[in-house]
């Protein structure tokens, strides 16, 4: 009688040691299945802070980077920390270091263009050379004028204009749909042409006055610099907000350096 009750708390005891070990087997398998989706977590949120970035103005902008700006820019007398560069050799250096310095401006063009009641008025053409000091400057700058050859020094033409809207509708427009610069390059938005992104979004109301921009990229045409001395702009068609055309063909602004 004594061997059975000891044979059966031995069972016991090799079925509660059993269920213990079960027990401590999923518990680790779980431990280590959170620690393992917290790994790959991070491991996203990492990745997504380090993807390519996105153009400056751009919504959900992750990119926290920034580029330290030298001793040496810094003191410089054509360095400008903030504002708009006014005098050929001034020049700037973004967050994601791209140092741009002016060559070319025309601060007063005043030139406008009548096309259906939508007025287009020139307010200042600026030549630019940009020197990406990092990947992510590049990046920015492929993504932003859609092309993928930019691989080094680059030019923007970059043109300030007003839309007035002398209708009784609201209108809507793109911007600029075209470039041809002095070197007879034609720049379009499908590459190379990069107008206000918040243009797009914009209800111009009747009577409105929207100040907006658009930035063309300069092709080296077998030089590293170009010198321009006019750019004619062919701007998108105008619709109202039911999607009727305002304008569709504009007529054509030649600005002059």
């Amino acid at each position: 009688m004594k061997k059975k009750r000891w044979w059966m708390i031995g069972i016991a005891a090799i079925i509660l040691l059993l269920l213990i070990g079960i027990a401590i087997a999923k518990f680790t398998h779980k431990n280590n299945d959170s620690q393992n989706q917290g790994q790959i977590k991070t491991s996203q949120k990492i990745n997504e802070e380090s993807i390519k970035p996105l153009q400056d103005g751009a919504k959900h902008k992750t990119n926290k980077r920034t580029y330290e700006v030298s001793k040496n820019d810094s003191n410089s007398d054509q360095y400008v920390a903030s504002g708009n560069l006014t005098k050929p050799g001034q020049y700037s250096i973004s967050p994601a270091g791209n140092r741009s310095e002016l060559q070319q401006i025309n601060a007063n063009p005043d030139q406008q263009l009548m096309d259906s009641e939508v007025s287009y008025t020139l307010n200042k053409i600026k030549v630019q050379l940009n020197q990406p000091k990092t990947d992510e400057a590049l990046q920015m700058a492929r993504m932003a004028l859609n092309d993928r050859s930019i691989d080094g020094d680059y030019q923007t033409l970059i043109l300030n204009y007003s839309i007035t809207n002398k209708t009784n509708r609201i209108i809507q427009t793109d911007g600029v749909k075209e470039v041809e610069l002095s070197s007879n390059d034609v720049v379009t938005v499908q590459s190379g042409l990069d107008n206000d992104a918040k243009l797009s979004q914009k209800m111009i109301q009747p009577g409105e006055t929207v100040e907006t921009f658009a930035t063309i990229l300069v092709g080296k045409d077998g030089q590293e610099k170009q010198i321009l001395n006019r750019a004619t702009i062919a701007f998108a068609p105008v619709l109202d907000q039911n999607q009727n055309v305002i304008t569709s063909d504009s007529q054509k602004m030649t600005a002059k350096f």
